[in-house]
């Protein structure tokens, strides 16, 4: 793998996820990533990106749906050294994968998970009681039930993931994926407090960072849910309730250059998923 590398991680929703894949293959042949780390993908669709790519599957997780049969993968320009895959069953299962390369004199590991989902996530963007337990306050702060539990949840899946990455060590270290939760919540310092840096707020960038768009008609908690949440707390504002549950995070002999969101459309056209992907930009020490 050359030392200038372009990462995509991107959700690709796995209702009907077969049927959007001509929406969602130009984007990727467009972007030529290095390494392509997939949510909700199935073990046939990874397959037929794969294909569809020119990309080598190089890992993919198991079924932690208990009735879709969604999964995680790795796809990649260039086979890796080594890939692995482990479930996870603290909180709420899931998988975490991750693949190693050998670049120059740097091992570098790029991994992938997708932690427990809040039912109407962009609540947490807002709840003070999530910001309070971020600054260290108890869980019992959070009033909603299902924010203060999927938090929990959260947690333990990535105290375990944490476990993971300290049974041995490597020089550059990317970790993506939908994570399902909104920028500085308990979570996000969590990863941070590993030495690990949020990508896009290191990058160079273009756009706001949102992953989920209201005016995305494939998200599921359909449009203009938010509205009466947004003209309470945030009076005289426009627009849509847009926010981000997607991150690359890194740390070590790694630097980071560009960073963008793909996956948006124009008026009329449709979205190739209900996430919008993130690409990063990397240039390895």
């Amino acid at each position: 793998m050359n030392e200038n590398l372009r990462i995509l991680t991107w959700n690709v929703l796995y209702r009907d996820v077969d049927a959007r894949l001509p929406l969602l293959v130009p984007r990727v042949e467009a972007i030529r990533p290095d390494v392509f780390l997939v949510q909700e993908t199935t073990a046939a669709h990874a397959r037929a990106l794969a294909s569809a790519t020119g990309m080598h599957l190089v890992a993919e997780g198991e079924r932690t749906h208990p009735t879709a049969p969604t999964i995680n993968a790795i796809l990649a320009a260039e086979p890796p050294m080594r890939a692995a895959s482990h479930t996870i069953d603290a909180g709420a299962r899931c998988t975490y994968l991750t693949a190693d390369w050998q670049v120059g004199s740097t091992l570098l590991r790029v991994g992938t998970t997708h932690l427990r989902h809040t039912h109407q996530a962009g609540r947490m963007g807002v709840d003070s009681g999530y910001r309070a337990v971020a600054r260290g306050a108890d869980a019992a702060a959070i009033a909603s039930d299902s924010i203060r539990e999927s938090v929990s949840m959260r947690l333990a899946q990535l105290a375990e993931i944490r476990r993971l990455r300290e049974q041995d060590a490597v020089d550059a270290e990317v970790l993506t994926g939908d994570l399902n939760f909104v920028p500085d919540g308990a979570e996000y310092g969590e990863i941070v407090s590993w030495g690990l840096n949020d990508a896009w707020r290191a990058a160079p960038r273009l756009g706001s960072g949102a992953t989920i768009v209201e005016r995305n008609d494939l998200i599921g908690d359909g449009r203009g849910v938010y509205r009466d949440l947004r003209d309470g707390t945030m009076p005289g504002a426009g627009g849509d309730l847009d926010y981000t549950l997607d991150y690359q995070f890194s740390r070590g002999a790694i630097d980071v250059g560009h960073a963008w969101i793909v996956g948006d459309v124009d008026p009329g056209e449709s979205f190739p998923s209900d996430h919008l992907g993130i690409v990063v930009e990397y240039r390895i020490d």
